[in-house]
């Protein structure tokens, strides 16, 4: 492998690294908005629950 060549592949490696990074920071942001979504859901269950329960 010539230097030119072993630059290159450096390169290409340090982009593709690049790009994995962006997607598991788009992955962890998503998983944190779906925990959110369930927390506000299981609240509104919760509240439900009571509210009937009273009843």
């Amino acid at each position: 492998m010539s230097l030119e060549s072993l630059f290159q592949h450096i390169i290409f490696s340090e982009h593709q690294a690049e790009e994995s990074r962006r997607v598991m920071r788009e992955v962890r942001s998503e998983i944190t908005r779906c925990r959110e979504k369930i927390k506000k859901a299981t609240e509104e269950l919760n509240e439900e629950k009571i509210k009937l329960e009273s009843k």
